[in-house]
């Protein structure tokens, strides 16, 4: 699974919510979510902001992902 599919993957099935909420409750534009979820690599920042409204830990959040080579 890639990084992508897995943040997406949080989105829909665990909360259930639109890219524009998600990006509204993180503080960033609903744009620059987008770009990550269609393939953009997500910075430490973004991820960390992710991890804590997931409740999760960036080991987490980067379980399960294919390295990148």
């Amino acid at each position: 699974m890639t990084i992508h599919e897995k943040l997406k993957n949080l989105r829909t099935y665990q909360m259930g919510i639109s890219i524009r909420d998600l990006s509204t409750e993180i503080g960033i534009p609903h744009s620059n979510y987008a770009r990550v979820e269609h393939g953009q690599l997500p910075d430490l920042i973004l991820l960390s902001k992710l991890a804590v409204f997931y409740g999760l830990t960036l080991s987490g959040i980067l379980s399960d992902i294919d390295p990148i080579i």
